[in-house]
């Protein structure tokens, strides 16, 4: 049953008259009506052409009423409509209280009569018709209209309906944004097909490929309103054409085989008339030059989209600032540009008003989207220029001219509809949009990866050892994902996609020499991107991630005026207070002093914490403040910020009213507990971000679901997990419920048990759930192969039994292994089909053993396609490789077992240490840094990374790239530090120094390790000015009357958490003392 939306029928045909009304002597030439028509449609050619009278249509009504003339009145704000009865009936069910919608049936009114009655005025003046020109019509009923038409004066006003068109409004954008999300999902599945033809070497030309993916659209789309915008194309072997019109049906792949060196592909779905387009290209055992030039493309789409696209630029002027980005990276690449950069999309795939090229002068607005599209089109190689006289024939694949193109849907958002992490997926320098400060106008709707290593494959393989690296070890696996992890190993690049394609033919590692190019190629490719960024801080869209996310401590508050007792000294005035007495305002969170006769605040959050000392008759009550830092000028924030005050050390009061001084004692302590645990109660909620409903699958399907499962972290409780149509849930069989939307799944992964004694999914995740009453962004789902009491005694159980037995049990345990893998690889087939999301499966070639700074233990890490991880013990460990801005492998030197690496994050706030990692690992985890495109140095000595990081972090005018960055005071891989140069590695040596230097040296080492926090109150108490004789006199005196109270010296609860791994370097600094 048809139905028209009669809120947004009103709310459109509002727009169009406003928009008449402000451009009706431009864009309308003063016309004074406007009629839109559409006649038949073919019946044997369901993909007509995407013609603006219909698009018209779809967008006023939400159908393509065919048969119809509708002619709209601005001046009068009337409607007419002419069309069939079965039209007259849906249309009269629209809302007409003023009676200015006029329906009237063709069967009472003849085409003459009905333009007779519009066009004739009072004063028999003849109206001014705008039309749409230039388009075909099917049918007699329209053929008709327009013979009569031609007796009337009109005027073409195409420009001014696409100009209405557009603008989109919230609803059209959230709708390009499911299109553009169906559309990221299925083209993922078109490149996993695309990569299993190359793998397997299969013969298949473009047009049985396109017919392929048509199949997999209609499969997938199902009941919903989704197919494709237009004929999915692939191109390959040097025929690329890249000027296409996406909106004729008639354009499609060619009928020739599939060639594997450069492919293209240009894949678009439409959904609920809304359309969304998204092309890569994929190179296959590609050269350097093509590798070079393609980072330039990539800059230059980081460029667009962080610092050009934004409202109020003119297309023209984002086109001229994109041939001059490429102008001035590589001159000869200017030839080849393609001259367009993008167009807009919506009803139609491409709207050519919106054309982004050297002579559109239009203005972007708000909610407008295009597709951004970059391309270089029949590059003549370097090399052939020169060894074919630029001829470009050559039996070579690697000197024929190649052709690259990346497009992305995108939209120009209105600032409260930021799309904060969704921006993040594309590439590594993408990927900083969520962390950029400030707000970034121009959105990424479709999500693939556009990163060089991502869309680049080596499947040259001399002596066949790929094709037999990653053997499965389990046959019940080699169905579910055999093919995935043989294809992962034999075409994808880097170690942990292709192992070795750069080993040598002997199979040993890369040599030093190869590593340091490798190197010096990623450390020019940062400059780059570092660059680029900076370009946009020129522009004003600056800004650093940390200064925006920053989380101040209590200083920093206290510092900023974010903390006050009492909003003025008026308030303080009415409380009546008792003279002389110490007074703790619970609802103020403050405690007020005698001082001269007046009582002072002080917030709890400047109190360190108290002390009394029981002196006969008296009690003595000492206030230390958070200032007793040495050096607290430089450290405490609040000297640093009112540098010419004068701060209060502590206070010491002595009295009699020994019940009203321990009193204050425990109100203050009960102060201090109440005011951290709000501090981490607030921490927690920032953590917490809500997901979302989960929408569950309808009645009558049957959700994928596997069962007797446990969920780590949390209490140990079995369950049931099912997958539903947004999301996850999982199920306790004591009622917890947990729910994981697919769009909050920032990884996810699936370990096989083969040496394991689990069987594992893991879902890493961009926003932290609540369970219990605490955040956690890592979720584990996980069923035991054997018990792990049967695991770690079940060598000493066999020796009570007869061998015969011993080997059933191994039996019975090998295929309880096989039956549980089995089941979890088909469950996650079935998360794979539903959301999109695609599981990492861990690479054990490439595992190590080490110590992540997430816990103590020495666990296995293993590189996945995305990640490092951990995920057999918890805590869990997880670490996006995207997110890493270089490596450092410290303790490297003669003589030693182990070494260290540290990853540095590209917010430079966080780092990650792995300890104790075998030095027989260097080369394999050096090859692979060196193949996922991460920069790594190495040293003798463990640097002290956060107060290097913060130092940095202050800096203004760092320059990571340039000579004091990185390179000042690290070293890469295969070159010699200068050892009179390097600090550190005089680190273990004792020098003797002044006692300035020594301060220096404890303020440093504030800032080493969070851990150390804990004992940085009980170090600063021990710094203090030492007790008279008399004072420990008095005090041992007290001890031995009062035992049980011996120890009554408050402090923060911080004191109280001490562990004993870290009392040997107390003592080490006391004796050093």
């Amino acid at each position: 049953m048809v139905e028209i939306d009669e809120k947004t029928f009103e709310r459109r045909l509002n727009l169009l008259f406003n928009h008449f009304d402000n451009n009706k002597d431009t864009l309308y030439n003063n016309a004074t009506l406007i009629q839109v028509f559409m006649g038949k449609v073919n019946d044997q050619d369901e993909k007509s052409e995407y013609y603006l009278h219909s698009i018209f249509l779809l967008w006023l009504l939400g159908y393509e009423f065919t048969d119809t003339i509708i002619i709209f009145e601005p001046k009068n704000r009337n409607v007419y409509f002419y069309t069939s009865v079965k039209k007259v009936k849906i249309l009269n069910k629209l809302p007409n209280k003023e009676g200015k919608i006029k329906i009237i049936d063709k069967n009472d009114k003849n085409l003459q009569d009905f333009l007779t009655m519009i066009t004739t005025t009072n004063n028999n003046q003849q109206h001014l018709i705008g039309t749409i020109d230039g388009e075909k019509h099917l049918g007699g009923f329209i053929k008709e209209y327009l013979d009569i038409l031609k007796k009337y004066k009109t005027i073409d006003i195409k420009i001014a309906i696409e100009s209405l068109l557009s603008i989109k409004e919230k609803e059209e954008v959230n709708l390009i944004k499911q299109s553009s999300r169906y559309t990221s999902q299925l083209f993922k599945k078109v490149i996993n097909d695309m990569e299993s033809i190359i793998d397997e070497g299969k013969e298949i030309t473009h047009l049985d490929f396109s017919k392929k993916v048509e199949e997999t659209v209609n499969k997938s789309a199902g009941e919903m309103d989704l197919n494709l915008s237009f004929p999915f194309i692939i191109q390959s072997g040097g025929n690329y054409k890249l000027n296409l019109d996406f909106n004729n049906p008639n354009i499609k792949s060619d009928n020739s085989l599939l060639k594997f060196d450069n492919i293209i592909i240009m894949f678009g779905l439409k959904f609920k008339s809304y359309c969304s387009f998204i092309s890569r290209t994929f190179f296959i055992d590609s050269s350097r030059e093509q590798e070079l030039n393609y980072e330039i493309l990539n800059n230059l789409y980081d460029f667009l989209i962080k610092k050009k696209i934004k409202v109020g630029t003119t297309l023209d002027n984002i086109y001229l600032s994109a041939r001059d980005f490429i102008k001035k990276k590589k001159p000869e690449l200017v030839n080849y540009f393609i001259g367009r950069i993008g167009f807009g999309i919506g009803l139609q795939p491409k709207d050519k008003f919106l054309e982004l090229n050297e002579t559109n002068h239009l203005e972007i607005q708000e909610n407008m989207t295009f597709v951004l599209e970059l391309g270089l089109e029949n590059v003549k190689p370097e090399s052939s220029s020169s060894s074919n006289g630029g001829s470009g024939n050559s039996n070579n694949k690697k000197d024929r001219p190649y052709t690259m193109y990346i497009a992305d849907t995108v939209v120009v958002a209105a600032k409260n509809d930021y799309l904060g992490k969704k921006n993040t997926t594309n590439n590594n320098a993408n990927s900083g949009n969520a962390n950029n400060a400030g707000f970034v106008e121009c959105q990424v709707l479709t999500n693939a990866k556009l990163d060089f290593d991502k869309v680049s494959y080596a499947i040259e393989d001399e002596d066949g050892d790929v094709e037999e690296v990653m053997a499965l070890n389990e046959e019940s696996l080699e169905d579910q994902f055999g093919v995935r992890k043989k294809r992962s190993a034999a075409i994808a690049s880097g170690l942990v996609k292709g192992v070795t394609p750069q080993n040598n033919g002997d199979g040993t590692s890369l040599t030093e020499e190869e590593r340091k190019n490798k190197q010096l190629s990623i450390l020019q490719r940062r400059k780059e991107e570092w660059e680029l960024a900076q370009e946009g801080k020129s522009d004003g869209d600056g800004g650093s991630a940390s200064t925006n996310r920053k989380k101040f401590s209590v200083d920093e508050k206290f510092a900023n005026g974010d903390i006050k007792s009492y909003e003025s000294e008026s308030a303080l005035a009415t409380l009546h207070l008792p003279d002389n007495k110490i007074i703790v305002d619970a609802k103020r969170d403050t405690v007020l002093f005698p001082i001269g006769g007046s009582h002072v605040p002080f917030h709890i959050a400047t109190i360190k914490n108290a002390s009394k000392t029981d002196e006969g008759d008296y009690v003595h009550l000492r206030i230390n403040f958070n200032n007793t830092k040495q050096n607290f000028g430089k450290v405490y924030e609040p000297a640093k910020k009112y540098k010419d005050n004068v701060f209060i050390k502590e206070l010491s009061y002595r009295g009699r009213d020994i019940k009203h001084l321990n009193q204050v004692m425990r109100d203050i302590l009960e102060l201090r507990k109440k005011i951290s645990q709000k501090e981490r109660d607030l921490n927690e909620k920032q953590k917490d971000v809500q997901q979302g409903k989960l929408k569950l699958i309808s009645k009558g399907q049957k959700a994928a679901k596997l069962s007797d499962i446990y969920m780590r972290p949390g209490k140990k409780q079995v369950g049931v997990i099912e997958a539903h149509d947004n999301g996850l849930r999982f199920l306790s069989n004591k009622g917890i419920k947990i729910d994981i939307l697919y769009t909050n799944i920032k990884h996810a992964f699936f370990q096989s048990a083969q040496n394991d004694i689990i069987v594992l999914i893991h879902f890493h995740l961009y926003a932290p759930i609540v369970i219990g009453k605490k955040t956690y962004s890592d979720i584990q789902f996980y069923t035991e192969v054997v018990e792990e009491y049967d695991h770690l005694v079940g060598r000493f159980r066999r020796q009570a039994v007869s061998e015969r037995e011993a080997i059933e049990e191994e039996e019975r345990e090998r295929l309880l292994k096989q039956k549980l893998n089995k089941e979890f690889a088909a469950f996650v087939k079935k998360v794979e089909e539903k959301s999109g999301i695609e599981f990492e499966i861990p690479y054990r070639d490439l595992e190590f053993t080490g110590v992540p700074s997430t816990g103590r233990s020495n666990v296995t890490l293993v590189p996945t396609v995305n990640c490092l991880v951990s995920l057999t013990e918890y805590p869990f460990f997880v670490l996006t490789l995207d997110e890493v801005e270089l490596a450092h492998l410290e303790r490297v030197k003669f003589g030693l077992r182990n070494f260290d690496i540290v990853f540095i994050m590209k917010d430079l706030s966080n780092y990650f240490t792995i300890t104790s990692i075998p030095i027989e690992k260097i080369d394999t985890i050096k090859d692979w840094l060196c193949n996922i495109s991460v920069l790594f140095f190495e040293g003798a000595a463990s640097l002290k990374w956060g107060p290097i990081l913060k130092t940095i972090r202050e800096e203004e005018n760092w320059e990571p790239y340039g000579p004091n960055g990185w390179n000042s005071f690290l070293v890469m891989s295969g070159e010699e530090a200068d050892d009179d140069e390097d600090p550190e590695q005089q680190e273990d040596e004792y020098v003797p120094s002044s006692e300035d230097e020594n301060e220096e040296e404890e303020d440093d080492e504030m800032y080493i390790d969070d851990d150390d926090d804990e004992f940085e109150d009980e170090e600063d108490e021990e710094e203090e000015e030492a007790p008279s004789w008399e004072e420990l006199e008095n005090e041992a005196r007290e001890e031995d009357a009062q035992k049980r109270q011996r120890n009554e010296d408050f402090s923060d609860e911080e004191d109280y958490k001490k562990r004993p791994s870290q009392q040997p370097s107390q003592k080490k600094k006391k004796t050093k003392k």
